[in-house]
């Protein structure tokens, strides 16, 4: 980071540009960064976006610098590399202050994450991959990243798209096999032996189904139970003053529910069990399921978070 007065130096060689003429560009940059340094010993939030301002109208050192400030604050480490490039080679002379931002480089390169994508043994035809929207040629290696979350989205022909977040630390190196083994993105989306939206909706109507069953099992013993308790009572098996007419009540209120339990069971298990079957025979040829767990230790090592997640 540089001191107070790189900023001088830096503000000298902006308010002497080959062209300074009023209501130019170089005079509305020139507005821009000095209002960006009153900003920034105010400690407002709003300087840098006065720098870069300056810094789309004239490519000046101060300008550079001070953006090049922010790009670091704000964790864009390659952002910042590239900036610094650009000012080195034109610093005026070799002082403390150039020392210094050589120095400054050299901690961020240090910083720079990389990742590496390769394809999975197997892996079918067609496989693409876009890093932060940004389509990547496969196998591609050491694709230089700044530390911090990026979106990896992979996609492969006949699955859902798969969205994997992969979390980076400084100086980091990460490789990662496409496409992802399946998990529960590409069960839920399609794959041999795994479970997609068709076949859970047949789980859960299933396990009602069978729930409903169970309900007219139990039910249908209480009133076997309630029907043998007012035979015996009604017959004299029983001690004197046992209620007749409640048991025979309480016995038929339970029939209508015993049948709508097994009735309505019976037809859930059944539309359960065929969603169940169309799944399986509708559902594309993929690879071996493999653990989300495997999954995540091969993507979130060292410290990283993975999520997966299906996009419709």
């Amino acid at each position: 980071m540089l001191r107070l007065t790189s900023a001088a130096v830096c503000l000298a060689a902006l308010l002497t540009p080959s062209l300074a003429l009023a209501g130019t560009a170089e005079e509305e940059a020139r507005k821009a960064f000095e209002e960006g340094l009153a900003e920034e010993q105010k400690g407002l939030p709003t300087a840098c976006a006065k720098f870069r301002r300056s810094l789309e109208l004239t490519r000046e050192l101060g300008p550079l610098v001070k953006s090049k400030e922010c790009d670091v604050r704000e964790g864009k480490i390659l952002a910042a590399i590239a900036k610094l490039d650009e000012a080195i080679p034109r610093w005026p002379e070799a002082d403390a202050e150039l020392a210094a931002l050589k120095t400054e480089r050299g901690a961020l390169e240090a910083r720079v994450a990389r990742l590496s994508l390769s394809l999975r043994p197997g892996a079918p035809e067609g496989v693409t991959a876009r890093v932060d929207a940004k389509l990547i040629a496969l196998p591609s290696s050491d694709l230089r990243l700044d530390p911090g979350d990026h979106e990896l989205l992979v996609e492969v022909p006949g699955r859902a798209l798969e969205r994997v977040v992969v979390t980076l630390k400084d100086g980091e190196r990460r490789e990662v096999s496409l496409p992802p083994p399946s998990s529960a993105a590409s069960r839920a989306g399609s794959g041999s032996g795994g479970v997609r939206a068709l076949g859970i909706a047949g789980l859960v109507i299933g396990g009602v189904g069978i729930a409903g069953l169970i309900g007219g099992a139990v039910t249908g013993g209480m009133i076997l139970d309630k029907q043998s308790a007012f035979e015996a009572c009604r017959d004299g098996g029983t001690p004197a003053g046992c209620d007749v007419l409640a048991l025979k009540q309480s016995g038929e209120e339970l029939l209508p529910v015993n049948g709508a339990l097994l009735i309505g069971g019976a037809a859930l298990a059944v539309v359960g069990g065929t969603l169940l079957i169309v799944d399986l025979v509708t559902a594309p040829a993929s690879e071996p399921q493999q653990p989300a767990a495997q999954l995540g230790l091969e993507l979130g090592g060292g410290g990283g978070r993975v999520v997966l997640d299906v996009l419709f």
